[in-house]
């Protein structure tokens, strides 16, 4: 049986050789992320690493284009905003600048992934 509360081993089974440590918080990085969705799916690194990487390439085409939204119903969405442009101060003079319009990216948690959040684990059912 694998011990979840050891720093070396993550909920999914999968060690966490490369996690960073904050606070009591483990970070997971792109290399850890990888191994443990090539041990859930069963695949190789190499393979896992070229889906991950395909779908954040298929993403950023999308979000750059800024004509469509990514959706994985439940889980998260990624579209293109717009903000306008504004009046801000600079806050060292007080001066009144001008901020002009610019792109930015909306990522949004799906309930399922909120749901997770909150008991700590994968939604019921899943």
């Amino acid at each position: 049986m694998l011990d979840f509360a050891s720093e070396n081993v993550s909920r999914g089974g999968v060690p966490n050789v490369g996690a960073q440590i904050t606070q009591g918080r483990r970070w997971m990085n792109k290399s850890d992320l990888i191994a443990a969705m090539a041990e859930k799916a069963g695949v190789s690194n190499k393979d896992a690493g070229a889906c991950l990487d395909a779908m954040f390439d298929v993403v950023a085409d999308a979000v750059a284009a800024g004509n469509e939204k990514v959706t994985v119903p439940g889980w998260i969405s990624f579209e293109q905003t717009v903000r306008k442009a504004r009046q801000g101060r600079n806050p060292q003079t007080g001066e009144a600048i001008s901020i002009p319009a610019t792109k930015a990216v909306k990522v949004s948690a799906g309930s399922k992934l909120k749901a997770a959040a909150k008991s700590g684990g994968p939604p019921m059912g899943m």
